[in-house]
């Protein structure tokens, strides 16, 4: 049996520019995310899914989007059961 876990993620309006190696002719727009961790139970399972960030590849000059926005993060996996083995298979968010 599985369980989807949700919430409400929302994205800060400040933005930073991080400089990409010259040459390349891109540049990434990077946004922090709201809240900074978010904490998550299934089961015997907990997670926290930390360093939350959304980031977008533009071009330099242009400022034509070359690669959409992603949502990226650190996601930890813990077994809360001390009777129990789990073994993570696949996952997919």
């Amino acid at each position: 049996m599985g369980r989807r876990l949700g919430g409400a993620i929302q994205c800060s309006d400040a933005s930073e520019r991080v400089r990409i190696p010259p040459g390349t002719g891109y540049e990434d727009n990077v946004s922090t995310v709201t809240p900074a961790s978010v904490l998550a139970k299934a089961g015997i399972v907990t997670g926290e899914v930390t360093e939350m960030m959304v980031t977008e590849r533009l071009e330099k000059d242009s400022g034509t989007v070359v690669s959409p926005a992603k949502l990226t993060g650190t996601l930890q996996l813990k077994n809360d059961c001390p009777n129990q083995t789990v073994c993570l298979i696949t996952g997919k968010i």
